[in-house]
């Protein structure tokens, strides 16, 4: 029988307990538990493991809560870095993915460059941060092309997925559409990310890596665009101004 579960995390605490973070908690502190038939015991687990967690990031100090935390995993032999998709955002998170044995994380590009310069100053590994590619503004369990090109509801869907589609705002902004393994549906955001010309105000922020997502570009475009981004960091291109048609994301501004 296919079983699931899930954290519902309630409103306010999604600074605390990001998705990745709330799968994670089941995954260490809760299924191993369901898995041998002990659902109240991992029902328990997995509750005082989330208050617990919630607890260190309001620095509440909790009495007569334990829970019994995973061992530590690390394999010399294959690095660990905590990915952008882990939507990683605050010091709890670091310092979690820090003990499960993570060489590094990259940060969410939601963050604005004051609280990325926080972080890497109490951060107990390494950090990247996305400085160039195409920024994701929402998943989603619908799939357009599905629904209204695929016939997915008569039942099955025979929508290529890798066809190219598009959401058009009223300003005429195209925002392209990627549909992973799952059916899920991603929005992209309409310029590319660039911070060509902030590549200074980064490094001096305290990032140590940073990232190019090369997944929509050619190979020419990712080898033309590392050679720029060289070029820049080590003094021999002076970029006045980002790429054209591109944006500089939340780091300046904030989410508004």
């Amino acid at each position: 029988n296919d079983r699931q579960s899930r954290i519902e995390v309630g409103y306010g605490l999604e600074g605390a307990l990001p998705d990745g973070l709330t799968g994670r908690l089941q995954d260490d502190t809760m299924l191993p538990y369901f898995k041998q038939g002990q659902y109240d015991k991992g029902i328990v687990n997995g509750y005082a493991a989330t208050a617990a967690t919630v607890a260190k990031e309001y620095n509440v100090k909790l009495e007569g809560v334990s829970y019994t935390p995973p061992a530590p995993k690390q394999n010399d032999s294959l690095p660990l870095w905590a990915d952008m998709a882990l939507n990683i955002y605050n010091s709890s998170c670091l310092e979690f993915w820090h003990e499960a044995g993570a060489r590094g994380a990259v940060l969410s590009a939601e963050l604005t460059l004051k609280q990325i310069e926080h972080l890497c100053a109490v951060s107990p590994m390494p950090l990247e941060c996305l400085v160039q590619g195409r920024i994701e503004m929402m998943v989603s369990e619908y799939c357009a092309g599905g629904s209204f090109l695929g016939g997915l509801d008569k039942g099955k869907c025979s929508f290529n997925c890798r066809e190219q589609l598009f959401l058009n705002d009223r300003k005429d902004a195209s925002f392209p559409l990627v549909t992973d393994q799952n059916c899920r549906m991603h929005v992209l955001n309409a310029h590319d990310l660039s911070l060509l010309a902030n590549l200074k105000a980064v490094q001096e922020a305290g990032v140590e890596r940073l990232l190019i997502d090369a997944r929509y570009y050619s190979e020419e475009e990712t080898a033309q665009m590392a050679a720029l981004y060289k070029g820049v960091m080590n003094g021999e291109i002076r970029q006045e101004e980002n790429l054209p048609h591109t944006t500089r994301g939340h780091y300046f501004r904030g989410v508004l």
